[in-house]
């Protein structure tokens, strides 16, 4: 009995065969997505690594399909989510690092028009993914790499605070008025101190981005300063030297 062939019944079948592939990855790609984004920001950083290897594969697996199944809108969707996710990652990279300050967090609300509730308990991965940060990556990234800088300048400038809050200044005496007037060698040598630390700034120039979030930065530590806010992590005396 000859066998009858059903060429319709073969293509169906075979493209119920692509489509269970393109919509078991669709499926499993918006569940994952979801579930990361449901993930609190202080467990991201823990996390980044992870999410960045599952979806890669995610990526790798969608461009393994047929060809035939690009044209389906299911495609699209999965596709722009991997790659959406993918290119928003080192985003989160930056912002996860340590130097973000409470300022830094401000800004990137400004940036985006997004009010961020940073409660530890609250935060999510969802509110920044749903800032749509993507479509200001350069700002995004200019303002982690400013937090960067800024966090090596304040090291610098409390190494300065240290070093100088420790300065005795050593006085001698001058004619029968006591002890008066500086001595000259010590204060010499403080003055040959301090030439060297103005000519040797904490890398304002080469670390800090210009940005307005770093000038005050920078302005505020400047007044501190000024007003006599100085650490003081030694005591200064008076040394007599005849």
């Amino acid at each position: 009995m000859p066998i009858t062939s059903y060429p319709e019944m073969e293509k169906t079948e075979k493209e119920i065969s692509m489509l269970t592939r393109l919509y078991d990855l669709y499926t499993t790609v918006l569940s994952t997505i979801d579930n990361y984004a449901d993930i609190l920001w202080t467990d991201v950083v823990a996390s980044i690594d992870t999410m960045s290897e599952q979806v890669s594969q995610f990526q790798a697996q969608c461009k393994k399909l047929p060809k035939a199944l690009r044209d389906w809108p299911a495609y699209t969707d999965c596709r722009k989510k991997i790659d959406d996710f993918l290119e928003i990652l080192p985003l989160l990279q930056a912002l996860s690092s340590p130097d973000m300050r409470e300022r830094h967090w401000v800004e990137l609300g400004r940036i985006t028009g997004v009010v961020f509730d940073l409660s530890p308990d609250t935060f999510k991965l969802v509110d920044l993914l749903s800032a749509n940060m993507l479509r200001v990556t350069e700002d995004v990234e200019d303002l982690s790499t400013a937090a960067i800088k800024e966090a090596q300048v304040e090291t610098k400038l409390r190494q300065i605070e240290t070093e100088w809050s420790d300065q005795v200044f050593s006085f001698g005496t001058y004619k029968s008025r006591g002890t008066v007037t500086l001595a000259m060698a010590p204060t010499a040598e403080l003055i040959e101190k301090l030439e060297v630390s103005i000519s040797h700034p904490p890398h304002s120039a080469s670390l800090i981005a210009h940005t307005r979030l770093t000038f005050s930065f920078l302005s505020l530590r400047i007044r501190k300063w000024r007003s006599g806010a100085w650490p003081r992590t030694g005591t200064a005396r008076r040394s007599r030297n005849r």
